[in-house]
């Protein structure tokens, strides 16, 4: 879903907040920049730094359950770092989910198929060259459980749980690890606890 390159400081010490920050920046990025049909030359054009900036903008700071970040927003210093971060992480999905949106394919099966930037048109390059790096890295190393995306049989299961129990997910069920899942259908289905703070993350009352 989301990748320690970016933010490894905030990554290591407050783990629980930059989980939720990476899924607000990963939602932004899949339905706010990367749309239903997306526009292939704004996508290649527009500088990241724009769309970061657009993100910041958009935080409801009543809203938030990673304050670290959003103090960091608010101080020149610190906000031109998370703009820069922001911005590399904007640049490494940008290619992935205009592959997943092209192609026919949901989050899931398109971690299957897509084998990087190079899957994407030409001129469709990444604007940072570090995530190339990063790209290359993430694509050798083998997902663990707490990286590959839920499975279409977990995500109907969880679907038909969630609507059972009058419960609804604070973010698209599709962008759910499998370890993500496994946690919310064994703490729905079976009542097992959750691990600190995923209820809250993750879960509202419908």
């Amino acid at each position: 879903m989301f990748s320690s390159y970016f933010f490894t400081k905030e990554h290591s010490k407050c783990k629980d907040e930059y989980i939720s920050f990476m899924i607000k920046l990963g939602n932004y990025c899949s339905h706010k920049i990367v749309t239903k049909e997306p526009d292939l030359n704004l996508l290649i054009s527009t500088d990241r730094e724009i769309y970061a900036t657009d993100f910041l903008e958009s935080l409801d700071r009543f809203e938030l359950d990673y304050p670290t970040f959003y103090a960091m927003s608010l101080k020149p210093s610190s906000r031109s770092y998370l703009i820069k971060e922001i911005s590399k992480y904007i640049d490494y999905r940008i290619p992935f989910f205009y592959f997943i949106k092209t192609n026919g394919h949901d989050n899931t099966s398109g971690k299957v198929h897509y084998k990087g930037v190079k899957d994407s048109p030409p001129h469709f390059k990444y604007h940072f060259d570090s995530n190339y790096s990063v790209e290359s890295q993430m694509l050798s190393t083998p997902l663990t459980g707490e990286e590959r995306a839920i499975t279409i049989p977990q995500s109907k299961f969880l679907n038909s749980l969630l609507s059972k129990h009058s419960l609804a997910l604070k973010c698209d069920i599709n962008d759910l690890t499998l370890d993500e899942a496994s946690h919310l259908i064994a703490f729905i289905n079976d009542d097992t606890e959750l691990p600190s703070g995923m209820f809250d993350e993750f879960l509202t009352y419908s």
